[in-house]
C-alpha cells in the first residue's frame, strides 16, 4: 500500500435533503481547505465499579459516547466562502443577474445540513463520510500583511463512517479566486479606520447538543441552534482617539471588515451593532503606541441580525 500524503485527500461536501442523511450523489462540491481536523472521538472511559475481578487492576473499560466535531482551515475566497456561509447563517438573500449580491445574516431559524467527506484513495477504505454536519463557529483574522487569507469554521456532526469508495466520483470544482491581505478593509459607520494592522471575528451559533432515547446507534440526535455570539478585536497605531472615546461611551458603532477586489467582487462583515471595550494607552519602550480593542455584537433591529455578511460575485447560487 502507497503511504497517503495530503495532497492526495479531497473534501467534497452535498447539501442534505434530509438531516442526517447521505447528500445525492451527483450534487457534491469539491472544496478547496488549508487544513482538515477529523474532531472524530470515542473514548474508552475507565469503570469506576467494585465488585468486580482484579484487585486493585482496573476492570475493562467501556465505551463512551461518539463525538464528531470536525474543523477546516479553509482560504477565504470568492464563490467557495459562500457554501461556508450558507452552512453557518442559513441562505442568503440573493438579488442581480450576471453580478450577484449575495447577503447572509445571523439568527436564521432553518439551519442547514452538510454531507462532507474526506477521501485518500491511499488508504483502504479511504472515504470518510460524515452526516448531519451544521455549522458551529467562525474564526477569522484579517491579517492584512499577510498574502494568504484563511478562516477556521468549527463544525458539528450527527456520525461518522468509512466507506470504500467515493459518494461521488466526479464532484464539481468551482473557480478558486483567493483573496488576499493587500485587499482588506476595515470600516467604522461607514468610513475607513486609519492605521489598522489587524482585526478578528469570531461568531457562534453555539449549537446544543441533543440526545434522545430511542437512537438506533450512539450518533448525535440534532445539534440545534442556540443564541449566536459574535465577538472580535480591532488592532491599530494609535493616532487618533475615534475608537479610544467609542470605547470609553456606551453607544454601539458599527463595524465592517472585508476583502474588496472591485466593486463587484468583494466580501464584507459586518456588525451594525458592536459594543467596544474600555482600553487604556500602553508603553512599550520607545517604540510606536499600538492597542487592541475588543468589541461584543449585539442585535440591530435595522439590519434584523448581529452579523450580516455580503458576498459579492458571479455565481448565481451555492447549492
Amino acid at each position: 500500500m502507497a503511504l497517503a500524503f495530503g495532497h492526495g485527500s479531497n473534501i467534497i461536501a452535498g447539501w442534505e435533503g434530509t438531516y442526517k442523511t447521505l447528500a445525492s450523489g451527483t450534487s457534491w462540491k469539491s472544496l478547496p481547505v488549508t487544513e482538515w481536523r477529523p474532531g472524530v472521538e470515542e473514548a474508552w472511559l475507565r469503570q469506576d465499579v467494585v465488585g468486580l475481578a482484579g484487585g486493585r487492576d482496573e476492570p475493562d473499560p467501556r465505551r463512551g459516547l461518539v463525538v464528531v466535531d470536525p474543523s477546516a482551515v479553509v482560504p477565504v475566497d470568492l464563490v467557495n466562502t459562500g457554501y461556508w456561509l450558507r452552512l453557518l447563517l442559513g441562505d442568503p438573500t440573493t438579488s442581480g443577474s450576471s453580478d450577484y449580491t449575495h447577503t447572509f445574516k445571523s439568527g436564521g431559524a432553518t439551519p442547514r445540513s452538510l454531507s462532507i467527506e474526506h477521501g485518500n484513495s491511499a488508504i483502504s477504505n479511504g472515504y470518510q463520510q460524515y452526516l448531519g454536519i451544521r455549522g458551529n463557529t467562525l474564526a477569522i483574522e484579517f491579517a492584512y500583511g499577510r498574502p494568504e487569507q484563511t478562516m477556521t469554521i468549527g463544525m458539528i456532526g450527527a456520525s461518522v463512517s468509512r466507506a470504500g469508495s467515493s459518494a461521488d466520483a466526479s464532484p464539481t470544482l468551482a473557480t478558486f479566486t483567493p483573496f488576499t491581505g493587500a485587499v482588506g478593509t476595515a470600516t467604522r459607520a461607514g468610513s475607513a479606520i486609519a492605521r489598522v494592522v489587524g482585526t478578528s471575528l469570531n461568531f457562534s451559533n453555539n449549537l446544543e447538543k441533543v440526545m434522545e432515547a430511542n437512537r438506533a446507534n450512539a450518533a448525535l440526535t440534532e445539534a440545534a441552534p442556540g443564541v449566536t455570539e459574535v465577538t472580535g478585536t480591532i488592532d491599530l497605531r494609535m493616532d487618533a482617539e475615534t475608537l479610544l472615546s467609542d470605547s470609553e461611551g456606551s453607544a454601539a458603532v458599527a463595524l465592517a471588515f472585508g476583502y474588496s477586489i472591485s466593486a463587484t467582487q468583494l466580501v464584507e462583515f459586518t456588525i451594525p451593532e458592536a459594543y467596544i471595550n474600555r482600553a487604556g494607552l500602553p508603553v512599550r519602550g520607545r517604540a510606536g503606541i499600538q492597542q487592541s480593542f475588543a468589541f461584543r455584537g449585539a442585535y440591530n433591529a435595522s439590519a434584523a441580525c448581529a452579523l450580516q455578511v455580503v458576498l459579492k460575485n458571479q455565481t448565481a447560487a451555492f447549492t
